[in-house]
């Protein structure tokens, strides 16, 4: 069988050519895609970098920046730790900072009415005069905190870990308490008001001796 050279090249060279073209628009692709995923990735690390130069700037001019909260949340939703920032008379009412990292934070005068701070590290924070009033701390850890003259009327406490913390001059009126580990936490002159509340506080120390 005689095979014609010349209708052979003629055949494999648009095969060639279209091959060269593919792989060609296939790493044109990939380079555009790895691309835009550097670019992205960058454009988010500016923003996240951005939104904590703002927290500091409010702080230190004394500011209660009105995108304070919009900077907090948006840290905290990108996993940022928040340990050691200082919040002082930081605005973050009905803030959504769920499992954020607050360990040792100044968050001394700052409102965080209604907040979420479920399952939030807050160990040895700062939380003296700190506004809490029916801010949602369930399974939160507050081991060792400072919250001297804080306000936590009708907060829910409950499965929150107190261990070591610092409770004086508070109003706790309505507070929930329930399961709340209580053990070694220093209570003095505590407004409870409702027996009920009481009951609860004395609850959680007896059962944190068990715990």
């Amino acid at each position: 069988m005689n095979l014609n050279q010349s209708e052979l090249a003629d055949d494999f060279l648009p095969r060639s050519r279209q091959q060269h073209s593919h792989h060609r628009l296939t790493l044109i692709s990939c380079s555009l895609l790895i691309t835009l995923a550097t670019g992205s990735w960058f454009w988010r690390e500016i923003q996240l970098h951005a939104a904590q130069q703002l927290i500091r700037d409010c702080i230190e001019t004394q500011n209660n920046c009105t995108d304070n909260l919009d900077a907090v949340e948006q840290l905290v939703k990108a996993k940022k730790s928040l340990q050691l920032f200082n919040l002082e008379s930081a605005h973050l009412e009905n803030a959504h900072l769920e499992h954020a990292n607050l360990k040792s934070a100044h968050l001394e005068s700052a409102h965080l009415e209604n907040a979420h701070l479920e399952h939030v590290h807050l160990e040895n924070a700062n939380l003296s005069t700190t506004q809490m009033s029916g801010a949602h701390l369930e399974n939160a850890h507050l081991e060792n905190v400072n919250l001297s003259h804080a306000h936590l009327e009708h907060a829910n406490l409950y499965r929150a870990n107190l261990q070591g913390a610092h409770i004086s001059h508070n109003h706790l009126q309505g507070a929930h308490l329930n399961r709340a580990n209580l053990q070694g936490t220093h209570f003095y002159d505590a407004d409870f008001e409702y027996t009920r509340t009481l009951a609860k506080v004395f609850y959680g120390m007896i059962r944190g001796y068990f715990i």
